[in-house]
């Protein structure tokens, strides 16, 4: 790790981050602003909510340390728990272990949403092949193929918003875990606050327009009749975008639905980033109808996903309203590579 104490941040607005708009280093920082690294709990001074880099919080603490662990079995009814990979102890006299198993694995939770990173892993001796899931299924295994070396650091490239970590080890055999330190950060900020927004039409209910404005003016009240809610006609394929003004790498959608019995039609979701270029990039679907008055944040499936636009529609065999009462867009300046 690089550690860069002082220095001028990117002079490109808010969103973008880096130490001088590098990716690899530093916070996310404010137009124009100086950023002091340190390596105190935060990045003090003139970044915005939720940095990442040297002197940050987020990028310092292990987002697995004491979270909720579980494992396949125990060796030694409880003498080696799945807690003791996450207990801060990176001594290898004390691991999470399993019986000899086939297909022996161990998770932890984190309780939340993370934009993950990487992952670290400590473990004693003679150590095999394992293989890592990083994501939102917990009937998944491995994916990820990790060395065999002991102590290492794997890189998530591009990050993954994910909420479970799991390992697992094919074949008849132990799984051994001393310490597991993920690195990662919290949510982005919500991208979509005050841009501008379309859709494909709109109602006049009490000398109202209720036009695609009103899903992104910061109102998350789910009463349609407290203006804060777009509404499209009935029709067929109804549809929602609001336009980000910069190429954005999204990691999640959140949805806020109206209230009462019109919240029925909130289903068949599709929601997709956009390109200038009119190129999709599929983030997520829903099938079945948000709760009413509920809110739901929708995970991109292969976050992040790029694009200038959202597209939110509806994907109804028959004539339907969209009504969003908040979106809310989760993600940073696309930085490319």
């Amino acid at each position: 790790m690089h550690y860069i104490h002082q220095g001028q941040c990117c002079n490109a607005g808010d969103g973008y981050f880096g130490w001088v708009c590098n990716t690899t280093n530093g916070c996310f920082c404010k137009q124009g602003q100086t950023c002091q690294k340190t390596l105190s709990p935060n990045c003090p001074g003139h970044c915005v909510d939720n940095p990442w880099g040297i002197g940050c919080v987020d990028e310092k603490h292990n987002l697995a340390f004491r979270k909720p662990t579980s494992q396949s079995s125990t060796e030694g009814g409880n003498s080696y728990p799945p807690s003791l990979a996450v207990d801060g102890n990176n001594s290898t006299d004390a691991c999470a272990t399993t019986n000899q198993e086939n297909n022996s694995w161990w998770q932890v939770d984190l309780g939340g949403l993370y934009v993950i990173r990487s992952v670290a892993v400590i473990r004693p001796n003679n150590c095999q092949t394992i293989s890592m899931y990083i994501g939102n299924d917990t009937t998944q295994q491995g994916n990820i193929q990790l060395m065999a070396t002991c102590s290492f650091e794997q890189t998530v490239d591009p990050p993954v918003l994910a909420r479970y970590v799991k390992f697992s080890k094919p074949g008849l055999a132990s799984l051994q875990l001393c310490e597991v330190i993920i690195r990662g950060y919290t949510y982005p900020y919500n991208t979509a606050f005050g841009k501008t927004a379309s859709q494909s039409s709109f109602i006049r209910h009490n000398n109202v327009n209720w036009t695609a404005k009103y899903a992104i003016d910061g109102n998350t009240n789910a009463n349609f009749g407290a203006r804060g809610c777009s509404h499209t006609q009935n029709e067929n394929n109804p549809w929602w975008k609001v336009d980000l003004n910069a190429t954005y790498s999204i990691y999640s959608v959140t949805l806020v639905n109206r209230d009462g019995i019109n919240g029925r039609h909130l289903k068949n979701i599709e929601i997709n980033a956009v390109l200038p270029n009119n190129t999709f990039n599929h983030c997520a679907s829903r099938v079945e109808h948000l709760p009413h008055g509920g809110t739901v944040e929708l995970p991109c499936n292969s976050a992040p996903v790029v694009g200038q636009f959202v597209r939110i529609s509806l994907t109804h065999n028959s004539p339907a309203p969209l009504t969003l009462c908040e979106v809310m867009v989760k993600g940073y300046k696309y930085q490319g590579k």
